[in-house]
């Protein structure tokens, strides 16, 4: 090879080898340059200690006191003597109607009568009936020697006596009279022009001056005879007290034939209130003690749970909710008796 040749390949391995140099710089330049494109981890936070919330109840202390049972009810003022009135012999077309519920009546009041026209026609009729059969009667006593004639003339007279009688009753009891001083406190639903049936109930006076409260409630049979009674009359803040004197079970030993008696209690107020100044139909609010205990554990009732096993309340000891089981007595809806399971000043959860 001629020396010219010699230079030539030199010239080109010597490019070569700067041209490698160079792509593994740029090779080395580009694997820096990307390593500083992908985003730097971050570190992780350290976990966070949440302190548990602290529990807090409503307690109450265990004390001594008393708890009362009692009846707080609705009762209605009654009259000891009531009438109830209507036509006893026959019905007929009322031809007066002169009362209303609620009236004011004095004995031998009339309140109401039938319309009379065709009973007094029935009685001129009896009345001729009856000059004809003694008109015969004389007649024949006079006339005839024979006494069975004489009897069957005397029997017809008297029987139609006995007609004439009866009608002028029933003339007599075609008006409905008050039988007493009282206050009409039932009227039934009639007007002048109806008709009415014989023995229909028609006006019911009660006597005004012997009153009475009964009580129908719920509570009824909790009451004994000889209880004593709070009255409270709210319309004229008026109040008073009383006694138990009849109970359903006395009522139906008694052999009362009252069905109201026998489904209600009877109280008698004393001197302290006077009823008739309430009125008939007018209600009180009766309180009755029906059971206490004094000087006992008391507890709030909402402190008491029922398991199938007993009763149970929780107690605090040292911040701490301790189930507790406990004997109850006298409980209401607001205290409960502790007999055991407890001790004064001890903490109840109450919620």
């Amino acid at each position: 090879m001629n020396p010219e040749g010699v230079k030539k390949m030199k010239r080109a391995s010597t490019k070569r080898r700067g041209c490698r140099v160079l792509c593994t710089a740029l090779a080395m330049a580009a694997a820096l340059t990307g390593c500083a494109l992908f985003p730097k981890e971050e570190e992780e936070d350290a976990p966070v200690l949440v302190k548990p919330a602290e529990i807090t109840y409503q307690t109450q202390d265990v004390v001594k006191g008393e708890v009362v049972k009692s009846l707080r009810d609705t009762a209605a003022v009654r009259s000891v003597k009531e009438y109830d009135l209507a036509f006893e012999e026959r019905g007929g077309y009322l031809g007066s109607w002169e009362v209303k519920a609620g009236d004011t009546v004095k004995k031998g009041q009339h309140l109401a009568s039938l319309d009379v026209d065709s009973i007094e026609s029935e009685i001129q009729r009896q009345k001729i009936s009856v000059e004809r059969a003694q008109i015969s009667y004389n007649k024949v006593k006079r006339t005839s020697s024979d006494e069975d004639d004489l009897r069957l003339a005397q029997l017809d007279l008297q029987e139609q006596k006995l007609i004439l009688q009866q009608l002028q009753n029933e003339l007599a009891k075609s008006t409905l009279v008050s039988p007493i001083d009282g206050v009409v406190t039932y009227v039934a639903s009639v007007k002048v022009g109806d008709n009415v049936s014989a023995r229909q109930l028609l006006v019911t006076v009660s006597d005004s001056n012997h009153l009475q409260i009964l009580y129908s409630g719920s509570q009824k049979s909790s009451l004994s005879i000889g209880q004593e009674v709070q009255i409270y009359v709210n319309s004229t803040k008026a109040q008073g007290t009383g006694k138990v004197v009849m109970t359903p079970q006395s009522a139906i030993e008694a052999g009362s034939s009252d069905e109201t008696e026998k489904e209600s209690a009877i109280i008698e107020a004393d001197d302290s209130i006077d009823l008739s100044e309430v009125g008939i139909g007018a209600s009180v609010t009766i309180v009755v003690v029906l059971d206490q205990r004094q000087d006992v554990l008391v507890v709030p009732t909402s402190a008491v749970e029922t398991t199938t096993t007993g009763s149970v309340v929780y107690v605090l000891e040292d911040g701490m909710k301790v189930e507790r089981t406990v004997e109850v007595g006298l409980s209401t809806t607001t205290a409960t008796e502790i007999v055991s399971g407890l001790s004064e000043g001890e903490k109840v959860v109450v919620k």
